[in-house]
């Protein structure tokens, strides 16, 4: 039964002292195990939290990496349904949260567990 948790799975600081949050929320409709990034600055004040939801996949979320320029990237991993085997997700999100690009690494013969 799903209770409806949240869940952070990572944790990153940015140059100017805001703080980045990367996980999934279980409770939200049509979400699933979506990642979510949650920008907070250095008094607390959440900046921006958005979802990013996947087409007919539940996403977990493993890690963020903040690049030079304020890029983040969200590595995700799923269970692809036909194979049965962990497709890897990589996401590239600007500094105020938008998604920029998504790729699958299904040849990747590695589990981020």
């Amino acid at each position: 039964m799903d209770d409806g948790k949240s869940y952070c799975r990572d944790i990153d600081t940015c140059n100017n002292g805001d703080v980045l949050l990367m996980g999934y929320n279980t409770s939200l409709p049509n979400a699933g195990y979506s990642p979510q990034v949650t920008r907070i600055d250095s008094s607390g004040t959440i900046v921006w939290s958005k979802y990013y939801p996947s087409s007919g996949h539940d996403l977990i979320p493993h890690d963020l990496i903040r690049s030079p320029g304020d890029f983040i990237y969200v590595v995700s991993e799923y269970l692809d349904q036909f194979t049965f085997t962990m497709e890897t997700v990589l996401m590239k999100v600007d500094g105020s949260g938008n998604e920029l690009w998504t790729m699958n690494y299904s040849d990747l013969q590695f589990s981020l567990y």
